[in-house]
């Protein structure tokens, strides 16, 4: 399949958004300079949090059902909520589960997380 030309996510995505990066759970931190590339966020099961360039075509609207009342989300429609990064269901208005709490993820920040290996020094001085 051939690769969708960057112009084509060009603010797809907007900061805070909850989305999909490999089927898992990411929040974007904010979109690149560099047309159709975003800085995205995400805590792995070993609890650090990693910060690195996504090309658009990667990343991927986060689609699941509610916890609490089963309705469908989807961050591409619904609000992502601002302390815990979780979808907010439209029907029964819950975010995380069992309650919201800040998940400490920060969006707006200049990603400096180099030693990460997703993206070089080079990257960041590019965003600026």
């Amino acid at each position: 399949m051939a690769r969708l030309k960057p112009e084509v996510f060009a603010g797809r995505y907007k900061e805070g958004q909850l989305v999909a990066v490999d089927g898992k759970p990411a929040i974007v931190v904010g979109e690149c300079r560099e047309t159709g590339y975003y800085f995205v966020q995400r805590r792995d099961d070993d609890g650090k949090v990693y910060t690195w360039k996504e090309y658009g075509g990667r990343i991927k609207h986060y689609t699941y059902h509610c916890w609490r009342c089963h309705s469908v989300i989807d961050s591409s429609v619904h609000a992502t909520c601002p302390a815990c990064h979780w979808v907010i269901c439209p029907e029964c208005k819950a975010c995380r589960k069992p309650v919201c709490e800040d998940d400490m993820l920060e969006t707006g920040v200049k990603p400096v997380n180099a030693n990460n290996n997703k993206f070089d020094i080079d990257d960041i001085f590019d965003y600026f």
